[in-house]
């Protein structure tokens, strides 16, 4: 699960130098972690909850996350795309065991709303590449000072200064959190605006500073209404799919969209979200 990190600042000299004797360092420590969970030195990760739907994810947790972007100005869209990605939609044990979303390492100062720390096994990337470590994170009270206090740690560190002056802008306000050291995986806020993208969480954005609603729905198997039939009729357009504008998205409707999103390259998972809705009318 990708965590924020502060990287030490080096001299080129000495990254060159010290690189591959910290990548070592670190693989040599990656051993000992695993065998001292194996020899009862360390306690071993709890079962994972299981994981809830999407919906009821977003359901649940979207008054938090609204709650925190009123207090602190991070997007609703970013702080339950990165909830989702960074919990496994709820399963993670750090969430179950700490009430915690994010991967918010502890340290000498923990800001106001953690109460402790839970120990966890994780991965880290570097340059060098990707590595399992045994680190400490904050823990809470509750679900919704987890998204206090993600967006607290945003908010209070100067390097994320640049991302609030983007906070219309959920996509750019992510690209620019990432650029400033917020994960070490390279491809962390493009899995984040696949995440908001998929699911139309930019719907959850607060009118004051919050990204614009989009302006066609999301759309799944299910549903009904004008917006369906003007699917339908692009779905027609663009595949010769033959659907019946009818207003009725069933499963001949269901199929046709995860044909036309997997001739696409989009996600095939039959929702019609912002990229799907852009791919047809583009």
């Amino acid at each position: 699960m990708p965590e924020p990190h502060t990287p030490e600042p080096r001299t080129p000299s000495s990254q060159t130098a010290r690189g591959p004797v910290r990548a070592l360092t670190r693989r040599v420590l990656a051993v000992l972690a695993t065998a001292a969970l194996a020899c009862g030195l360390l306690a071993a990760p709890a079962p994972a909850a299981r994981a809830l739907a999407p919906a009821d994810f977003l359901a649940r947790y979207a008054d938090d996350a609204q709650a925190g972007e009123r207090e602190h100005g991070v997007p609703t869209s970013v702080a339950l795309a990165q909830a989702a990605l960074e919990s496994g939609w709820g399963e993670s044990t750090l969430t179950r065991d700490g009430n915690a979303f994010f991967g918010i390492k502890c340290g000498t100062d923990n800001g106001p709303y953690a109460t402790g720390c839970v120990q966890k096994q994780t991965t880290e990337c570097d340059a060098s590449g990707c590595y399992p470590v045994v680190a400490e994170f904050r823990a809470y009270a509750s679900h919704a000072d987890s998204f206090r206090d993600h967006g607290h740690f945003l908010r209070s560190r100067e390097r994320y200064a640049a991302a609030f002056a983007l906070s219309d802008d959920p996509d750019q306000f992510i690209r620019e959190v990432h650029a400033a050291g917020y994960a070490t995986d390279p491809a962390y806020s493009d899995k984040i605006i696949g995440l908001m993208q998929q699911y139309d969480l930019y719907r959850y954005d607060l009118g004051s500073g919050g990204g614009e609603a989009p302006s066609r729905p999301t759309l799944r198997e299910g549903d009904t209404g004008t917006a369906v039939r003007d699917l339908q009729t692009l779905l027609n357009a663009a595949g010769g799919h033959g659907l019946d504008v009818d207003g009725i998205f069933g499963p001949a409707t269901t199929a046709a969209v995860r044909d036309h999103q997997s001739r696409h390259g989009l996600v095939v998972d039959g929702v019609v979200g912002p990229a799907t809705w852009g791919s047809l009318e583009g």
